[in-house]
């Protein structure tokens, strides 16, 4: 009779365990525009286009011996910082913090300092994990375009 007992209840741990595992592991989640921003981005070049043509009148890539012009760091909850190194005086570095802002249809981004006011207002050109490209919009009411100009950062993580 014990046997009789047994047997069933080795066979349900047999079933159960060497049952298949339907879970599959989640495909990792696509990150949003905004979130793909949210990193410190390295200013490395400045390019100057003519607006008409869109021929290259000038590209800036060094700020005196400092390793790059400056940065802009997009965190979650819409705080930023933007920093920039001093190249007159032994490339210190200035921390600007304040708010930023995302508009994922038009591709723009909006940074407001916090202790001047200043906004400035760029168009994200192309973005992959590691690079980006700004078309700058106005920076402080001035726009490049006014003059002819589409300039142009080259940013890297």
């Amino acid at each position: 009779m014990k046997q009789l007992f047994y047997f069933p209840l080795l066979l349900l741990f047999i079933i159960v365990g060497c049952s298949s595992d339907d879970s599959q592991p989640l495909p990792p989640q696509e990150k949003s525009f905004e979130q793909q921003l949210q990193a410190k981005w390295n200013m490395t070049v400045f390019n100057f286009y003519d607006d008409t043509d869109g021929e290259l009148v000038q590209s800036l890539t060094k700020n005196g011996n400092c390793s790059y012009y400056g940065y802009i760091e997009l965190m979650a909850g819409g705080k930023e910082i933007v920093g920039y190194y001093n190249a007159q005086n032994n490339c210190s570095e200035q921390k600007h913090p304040g708010t930023w802002t995302v508009d994922e249809q038009q591709r723009e981004i909006t940074l407001k300092i916090d202790q001047t006011g200043m906004e400035a207002a760029y168009k994200v050109i192309s973005m992959d994990e590691y690079s980006m490209e700004l078309q700058v919009i106005h920076e402080g009411g001035v726009k490049p375009s006014d003059s002819g100009i589409d300039l142009r950062v080259s940013l890297e993580k």
